[in-house]
């Protein structure tokens, strides 16, 4: 069986590539390590989305991303 993560940190974006960087740099830093995260992408361009994550190689399998096709208000996100 799977272990859940003790913490999951929910990331909310759209179109803001150095924010989104900034903001996964500053976890992925932390010297707590159990951990996931969960970017949702609201409305904005999957492709840059998708490269920015790839470049956290290491982290990588412990970064999920959903892409939502329209934008929408921040709780929804």
């Amino acid at each position: 069986m799977e272990k859940i993560p003790e913490v999951t940190v929910i990331v909310r974006t759209k179109n803001r590539p150095l924010l989104l960087y900034r903001a996964l740099t500053s976890i992925t830093k932390q010297t707590f390590r159990d951990w996931n995260i969960i970017v949702v992408n609201n409305g904005g361009e999957i492709h840059s989305v998708e490269k920015l994550i790839a470049t956290f190689k290491e982290e990588r399998e412990k970064i999920s991303v959903i892409h939502l096709k329209d934008s929408h208000y921040m709780e929804y996100a």
